[in-house]
């Protein structure tokens, strides 16, 4: 994108952002592992591109709700914990911009910050080192952790998103998650045989 660095095109995703920034997040506190915190050090494994995983230690947000991950709960399957890997803005940049032409990467800021890339949300800096221009959650990425990994030395939260941030992010989540099928499907295999039609989807008019 010519000579826009990383600080340039973080400025521009900022100034487009329709969220207020201030209010997103707020220092890691004494809280219990649960949504809407923000991990460095956590692992979890990544696609290598030839069929493979391996595991990687890196920044996560999570998604699990804290009441399924509390040790003072016995329950089953409290084992693991759902988190989204979190891209650090200007590592993603970087590369971003020299695969792409000045236009499209100017265009897809612009998108980005306007929340109409579905599959991807900006997430604001956090005022630390780890995130210092903010970063990306890819939410085709959306895996898992064990809730040991948490515990790890090297597992360190960074911040804890507000009832704003939390409501924020759900929306984003909400609206990848629950879009509608672009194809059309029947209601149920009964209504299959020997149709021609397409059964009425159920609330359509």
């Amino acid at each position: 994108m010519g000579d826009f660095g990383v600080l340039e095109a973080n400025r521009y995703v900022l100034d487009r952002l329709d969220v207020e920034v201030g209010r997103f997040f707020y220092p890691a506190g004494a809280m219990a592992l649960g949504v809407g915190q923000i991990y460095g050090g956590i692992r979890f494994a990544v696609d290598t591109g030839d069929g493979h995983y391996r595991t990687v230690r890196g920044l996560v947000y999570v998604l699990t709700h804290e009441c399924d991950v509390d040790p003072n709960n016995e329950r089953s399957f409290n084992t693991h914990v759902l988190i989204c890997p979190v891209i650090r803005f200007e590592e993603w940049y970087q590369e971003f911009s020299q695969e792409n032409t000045s236009d499209y990467v100017r265009s897809f800021l612009a998108l980005l910050a306007a929340r109409k890339v579905s599959r991807v949300m900006y997430l604001p800096f956090l005022g630390t080192e780890q995130l210092p221009y903010g970063g990306l959650l890819y939410l085709n990425t959306i895996t898992n952790s064990l809730v040991e990994a948490f515990l790890h030395s090297d597992a360190r939260r960074l911040g804890t998103a507000t009832s704003y941030g939390i409501w924020s992010i759900d929306q984003v989540l909400q609206r990848h998650l629950f879009r509608e099928k672009a194809e059309r499907v029947p209601l149920d295999q009964e209504r299959m045989g020997g149709s021609e039609h397409t059964p009425e989807q159920p609330g359509r008019r």
